[in-house]
């Protein structure tokens, strides 16, 4: 096997990923100091398993990881793998080559790897035990190692040898088998201590047990008694239920038959009303028709004479448009004459045209400015006539509307007459039905506050009675933990009273003798039974006693003496007494400056109570001892006192004359005084248990007493109640029917007083209409007059216009000189014509458009008339229609009193039927209360089977047993077995599977303890063999390496002596051994006392007589040789070559003589500050001559 290659990758300075790969021989590692190349050495240690930071030259773990520099980041993990050729497999590992690798990641992890899989530390370190490789082998040799050797710790240097021997992975066995065997060692006295507490439990448990057992029979036979008494009387019961049933189902098929009877009567009731109301709807339609018909009547009388008055005013409008018409007509022929006129004096100025051109020029302007005078009053003067006849037109229309108003005014305070008439009617009617309806409502209201009253008193008993069943059930569950801690106490109390009783924990002497107390008189017990102590002492005053506890007090040294002679002759053991007569207390006189010490007790005597009787004895053995707070005051004092004190602590130290110290810890149940007193305390725990008991007993019958009164006043309440809700359903259907009348006779006078508001707001709308219409009349008449006026005004300014138009043309002709005269009258002339002309234009328009309203008028006159027409037609089939509606009316009225009478008949009936409804819902309601009390009680009998022995009905009938018949005579049988149970007192049920595990526990634990005891006895015979064999491989090898370093120290060295020693009467195994060298020309001597150089190649000659010995497959070599001068280098450098022959080297030099004997070289710089890196060797030797 050899080292094949290293690969690094950021550990400390190797930041980038390195390959370092290697032939058989010798590599050298060259580079100058600082360049990191003893980090190499290093790596391979810390893949190999270091965990010494300080071994790496480092603070912690972390610190291996490349850390940075200027230029580059910190790296988060460091990778180191060694792979070595294991073809001839040198290593217990299949592979031919094998990989180790190592990780670590600045938060922490780490990870150790065997090609490439994950493994833990504990198998790299088992590959390479006994190969020399390792971080504690010889394998890697530097400063440390030389050191190790160097060393004045044999420990140290020891390792080195244990390797070398083959006896390290031994020494591994055996220190994990020595383990082993102390862990196996602890086990059994653990176990030891459980038996002997188990042994101390195990005989009262049987008894318990026993009596358990018994008291599970009387439970079984209880069981089967009550079981069969639970069938007996729940069948019986179940037989009653089934008659109740039976009843039940009779009466509640009266019960349905007289609800259907009910129901088919309200029905035919409900039927007679449905027709009753559909009559009165009929008749209450007959007469809004009746009504309507007559208002229509008389609409139309008003209409007839509204189209009579329409057509007068449209005649008169007509006659008017004919005056006018003839006005115009003459107006035009006017017109027409003028025209004619101008005309022929225009001919005539036509001729002297030419020589009054200029005149006329003048004449014309000042008659232009004239004529748009003329026109503007002309437009005016139209406007006001336009709407003088608008105005008159739309009086007509008005006087019209304003009597059609005036009828309608008149028929609305007929209708509102008789609106008030009926409403008067209807008032007495509706005071009545209040009347009716407020003593039905007080009924009701009576029935429902009897109700609600009586709901809330069942509600209010149903949540008691829910808070009993709540509080019975919690004083039952209150009742049994404090029965089960009455039983738990019990139990523990007898238990301890047995130990106490029977003296388990003492010897068998004392026990035989205290056996026969009783027999020989003069016995007044043990110690622990005439003393009691506070339980803060009793572990002090249980110390102090030590084996004395055990002391038997008697009344003399006479019965002593015939219990010793009792105990010799039946081979019982030995016993100590204390016989009253003879014994002496001795005072023990204290320093005062101790008792006066803060934290001293007292002594042990007076911190206990007895009778005065014994207080000599108690004095004797006690009142020696002080007891102390503790163990730091006791060596205070014993110090003080030159240790002449006996002390003993709270805790349970004993300090003794002299400077002994007793003390640790105390085996668990060894508290002989602790067991009586704890019985006591239980003893009187117990008195005020029962008496909680018996008041938790008494408060939960009274509680159950309680809830059955109130389940009987529930039943009380709850058949008043179902009396109450059938008066409460009578009172609502009596009061459902009033409030029915009432409602139509108030439905009637809503819908007539909505009819009279209506009425009245009709009124009021047409009082202001006619109000508004008369005014309008008014306005527009006076508006028309003072059109007319305006336009009569216009008119005569227009003539004035006219005049002044005349007189100014007569006053330019006199301005002017003829020629304008002429030519202005002519100009005159013309625009008068042309005026003369739209006037008669105006006027044939106005003649057309009053021929289209004459032909208008004569049309709406046509119409008017033939509506008046049709209005006549209509009221006589208005006049017919009334009255078959009043006829239709009197046969409605007739057959709804007949079907009122009928309606009376089936209410009479119905509420006969009801009556027996009420009398059967009781009849039932009374069956049901029995069936529910009978159904409460087989609950209740279901319940008590289920919770007391956890059975349903099925499943108690398989308990069935026919010899049972009479539940007389088997409940006198259960009370008897229930008296023999309560004989048997407190009873633990547990202690049947308590004894049962105990055994089983205490069978398995003495079998462990056999098993222990076996397994101690093998691993000490395994220790025993590889003793032997580790000291006969050890001593062979080492008379090998003594032989080997002396051949190769006198090689090195050039003669002189090496030598090992073994110290003398050691074991070989763990001997120190001595280096001796005698080098040429000295005399022998340790090494200790050579020079620098001697010691370093003192210990390279022993490492070297090891390698020769037994060759490890590849060695490291740190600069080992840097103490030796050029000529030892040499030696060392030759030595080295002939060692190649079975190891491989790897050497971490800077010695020239080193390098020149490798037979390949590494070169490592840093060429970037704080990263090393690989380089040629070339540049390393440039650098290493500078």
């Amino acid at each position: 096997m050899y080292l094949k290659s290293i690969e690094v990758h950021g550990f400390k300075a190797f930041a980038n990923k390195i390959v370092f790969n290697f032939q058989p021989g010798i590599t050298g590692i060259v580079g100058p100091n600082g360049s990191g190349k003893s980090n190499v050495a290093d790596a391979v240690r810390w893949v190999l398993g270091e965990q010494s930071a300080k071994q790496l030259r480092g603070s912690s773990m972390q610190d291996v990881i490349f850390a940075g520099t200027e230029t580059r980041k910190p790296l988060g993990f460091a990778y180191v793998a060694l792979t070595l050729d294991n073809s001839d497999h040198w290593l217990p590992i299949e592979y031919d080559e094998v990989t180790v690798g190592r990780r670590v990641y600045r938060s922490g992890e780490s990870e150790y790897l065997i090609n490439g899989a994950e493994c833990r530390l504990r198998d790299v370190q088992e590959l390479f035990y006994d190969t020399g490789v390792g971080k504690e082998g010889y394998s890697i040799i530097g400063q440390g190692q030389i050191d190790k050797i160097l060393s004045g710790k044999p420990e140290e240097r020891r390792e080195i040898f244990d390797e070398a021997a083959g006896i390290t992975k031994v020494k591994k066995r055996k220190a994990s088998t020595e383990k082993n065997l102390e862990a196996e060692r602890q086990n059994l006295a653990r176990v030891t201590d459980v038996i002997r507490e188990i042994e101390t439990r195990i005989g009262p448990l049987e008894k318990q047990s026993e009596k358990a057992r018994i008291y599970l029979g009387y439970k079984d036979e209880l069981k089967r008694m009550e079981v069969n008494q639970f069938l007996l009387e729940y069948e019986r019961s179940a037989s009653v239920k089934a008659e109740l049933d039976e009843k039940i189902r009779i009466a509640t098929a009266d019960f349905e038959k007289s609800k259907a009877d009910f129901a088919e009567a309200k029905d035919e009731y409900d039927r007679l009303l449905e027709e009753l109301e559909r009559y009165q709807d009929s008749l209450r339609d007959a007469k809004e028709r009746h009504a309507d018909a007559s208002l229509r009547r008389e609409k139309a009388a008003g209409e007839q004479n509204l189209l009579t008055e329409q057509i007068a005013g449209l005649k008169t409008s007509l006659s008017e448009y004919e005056l006018r018409a003839e006005r115009i007509s003459s107006q035009i022929a006017e017109r027409n004459e003028a025209i004619r006129k101008h005309e022929e004096e225009m001919k005539e100025q036509d001729k002297t045209l030419s020589s009054l051109m200029e005149e006329r020029t003048k004449a014309e302007a000042l008659l232009g400015e004239m004529k748009a005078g003329i026109d503007a009053i002309l437009a005016k003067e139209k406007e006001c006539n336009d709407a003088h006849v608008e105005l008159l037109r739309e009086n007509t229309e008005l006087k019209t509307e304003l009597e059609r108003y005036n009828t309608i005014l008149e028929q609305s305070n007929i209708r509102k007459a008789e609106l008030n008439g009926k409403l008067l009617t209807l008032k007495s009617e509706a005071d009545a039905a209040s009347a009716q309806v407020e003593e039905a409502e007080k009924l009701l209201k009576e029935a429902c506050d009897r109700v609600i009253a009586g709901t809330e008193t069942v509600k209010k008993q149903e949540e008691q009675i829910r808070t009993l069943n709540d509080a019975v059930t919690e004083q039952k569950h209150v009742y049994e933990r404090r029965q089960e801690r009455v039983i738990q106490k019990t139990s523990h109390m007898e238990t301890l009273r047995d130990l106490v009783e029977h003296y388990d924990g003492y010897g068998n002497a004392v026990k035989k003798v205290m056996e026969r107390k009783n027999e020989i008189p003069g016995i007044y017990g043990v110690m622990a039974d005439i003393i009691r102590v506070a339980p803060e002492y009793e572990t002090a005053v249980e110390t102090a006693l030590g084996g004395n506890v055990q002391n038997i007090v008697t009344d003399s040294a006479e019965t002593a003496k015939k219990l010793i002679a009792y105990l010799k002759e039946n081979r019982l053991g030995r016993a100590t007494f204390v016989p009253l007569s003879d014994i002496r207390a001795k005072k023990e006189d204290f320093p005062e400056d101790v008792m006066k010490e803060k934290g001293v007790l007292g002594t042990a005597a007076s911190l206990v109570e007895t009778e005065e009787t014994f207080r000599e004895a108690v004095q004797y053995l006690l009142g020696r001892f002080l007891v102390v707070e503790n163990i730091d005051l006791a060596i205070k004092l014993q110090k003080k006192n030159r240790y002449s004190l006996r002390l003993v602590t709270k805790e349970g130290e004993l300090f003794q004359p002299g400077g002994a110290i007793a003390g640790g810890s105390f085996r668990s149940g060894s508290n002989l005084l602790g067991k009586r007193r704890e019985a006591e305390e239980l003893e009187n725990s117990l008195v005020s248990e029962k008496k909680e008991l018996k008041e938790a007993e008494a408060k939960l019958s009274k509680l159950r007493e309680d809830r059955e009164n109130l389940r009987n006043a529930y039943e009380e309440s709850r058949k008043r109640l179902q009396e109450d809700f059938v008066a409460q359903n009578t009172a609502k259907l009596n009061l459902n029917h009033i409030m029915e009348q009432n409602g139509d006779i108030l439905s009637k006078r809503d819908s007539l007083r909505h009819d009279l508001a209506e009425a009245e707001e009709a009124l009021k709308s047409n009082e202001e209409a006619v109000r508004m219409v008369t005014e309008k009349i008014r306005v527009n008449t006076e508006a028309a007059e003072q059109q007319k006026k305006q336009a009569e005004e216009l008119h005569a300014e227009m003539e004035q216009t006219r005049l002044k138009e005349d007189s100014a043309g007569a006053e330019a002709m006199r301005v002017l000189s003829e020629y304008s005269g002429l030519q202005q009258n002519i100009a005159y002339r013309k625009d008068n014509a042309r005026r003369i002309e739209r006037e008669k234009e105006e006027l044939l328009t106005e003649q057309k458009d009053l021929k289209d309203r004459t032909a208008a008028a004569q049309t709406e006159i046509a119409a008017r008339e033939e509506s008046v027409t049709r209005i006549v037609e209509e009221q006589k089939s208005l006049e017919e229609e009334l009255a078959e509606l009043s006829s239709f009316i009197k046969d409605r009225e007739s057959k709804a009193e007949e079907i009122t009478k009928q309606n009376k008949g089936f209410f009479e009936r119905r509420e006969a039927l009801s009556e027996d409804i009420a009398r059967l819902d009781r009849e039932l309601l009374r069956l049901d209360n029995q069936r529910e009390k009978l159904t409460e009680s087989l609950d209740y009998q279901k319940t008590y089977i289920s919770d007391e022995y956890g059975l349903n009905y099925d499943e108690a009938v398989q308990l069935r047993d026919e010899t049972i018949d009479n539940p007389v005579l088997n409940r006198r049988a259960v009370y008897e077995m229930k008296s023999k149970i309560r004989a048997l007192g407190d009873v633990n049920v547990n202690a049947i599977e308590d004894y049962r595990e105990t055994k089983e526990r205490y069978d398995f634990l003495t079998g462990q303890r056999d098993d222990i005891v076996n397994a101690e006895k093998s691993l000490t015979e395994i220790i025993t063999t590889l003793d032997a064999e580790m000291r006969k491989q050890f001593t062979e090898t080492f008379g090998l390496i003594q032989d080997r370093f002396d051949r190769v120290f006198r090689e090195l060295f050039g003669g002189g002596k090496g030598t090992l020693k073994l110290q003398e009467d050691a074991d070989v195994l763990e001997a120190d051994i001595s280096v001796i060298a005698q080098p040429p020309g000295k005399k022998l001597q340790n090494m200790m006392q050579l020079s620098g150089g001697e010691k370093a190649l003192t210990a390279i000659s022993l490492l070297f007589a090891i390698l020769d010995l037994k060759p490890s497959p590849f060695c490291l070599l740190d600069e080992i040789e840097a103490a030796l001068d050029d000529s030892n280098v040499s030696r060392f450098a030759k030595y080295l070559h002939k060692l190649t022959k079975d190891t491989q080297f790897i050497v971490i030099t800077h010695r020239r003589g080193t390098m020149a004997a490798a037979d390949a070289l590494y070169g490592i710089t840093m060429q970037e500050k704080g990263v090393s890196t690989l380089v040629s060797v070339n540049l390393i030797e440039h650098e290493l001559d500078k």
